[in-house]
């Protein structure tokens, strides 16, 4: 496991990323799961370059990648959608 964790610190890095936290899971679907952190300037485009490159190590077989929000991230982004949005009928 200290393996697939050097090299899941090393690829992230590389695009600027930091590795906050690597988990065995019990039960489930999944082995393992790695919660990074990347710049918000992080394109789509970067973050699946960087899980392929992660998969073409061999040292996952499989790669799932979910972007996460704090809650403040998402109460922020919602008061500007609350102030925007009407609902059909609605003026």
């Amino acid at each position: 496991m200290a393996g697939r964790v050097a090299n899941a610190d090393k690829t992230v890095g590389a695009v600027g990323g930091k590795v906050l936290g690597y988990y065995a899971i019990a039960e489930g679907d999944y082995d393992y799961v790695v919660l990074i952190e990347t710049p918000d300037s992080m394109s789509n485009a970067d973050a699946v370059r960087a899980g392929l490159t992660i998969k073409q190590t061999g040292a996952f077989d499989e790669i799932r990648m979910m972007r996460l929000a704090s809650a403040a991230e998402v109460d922020s982004g919602s008061k500007v959608l609350e102030e925007s949005y009407r609902a059909p009928g609605q003026s």
